[in-house]
């Protein structure tokens, strides 16, 4: 028999999705990665593009809001991409939607765990 919780998670899950469909749009991740230099730092390489597509909203912002980021620069959030609990995105991301722009992720929340959010900036 299935808890409470988890009927719930399932519903809210299922609203996220109808909230996705509504307006979706599919787009491939980029990520860069760090390696270590071997004197205690790190540099960043070539981005890891992930080839498969991953499924959701880009929601636009009427006001765009200043947020700093955790490397503590001042970030202009243009747009909110929201996607269900498995969509695999981190701060300093980039991605490209072919219809709304190329965009940099500045801030992600996993709050509530049916759904993630990154909040994004537009990049020229």
């Amino acid at each position: 028999m299935s808890s409470i919780a988890d009927v719930s998670f399932r519903a809210h899950e299922l609203v996220t999705k109808a909230f996705i469909e509504f307006d979706p749009s599919d787009i491939v991740v980029q990520r860069k990665q760090k390696q270590d230099d071997g004197a205690g730092g790190t540099f960043v390489v070539d981005p890891d593009k992930k080839e498969v597509p991953q499924h959701v909203r880009i929601v636009a912002q009427v006001q765009p809001r200043t947020i700093v980021t955790q490397d503590g620069r001042d970030a202009q959030v243009s747009a909110v991409v929201v996607g269900l609990s498995d969509f695999d995105v981190e701060e300093g991301d980039t991605f490209t939607d072919a219809k709304k722009g190329t965009f940099g992720v500045v801030g992600v929340s996993r709050i509530p765990t049916w759904r993630v959010e990154a909040q994004v900036e537009a990049l020229a």
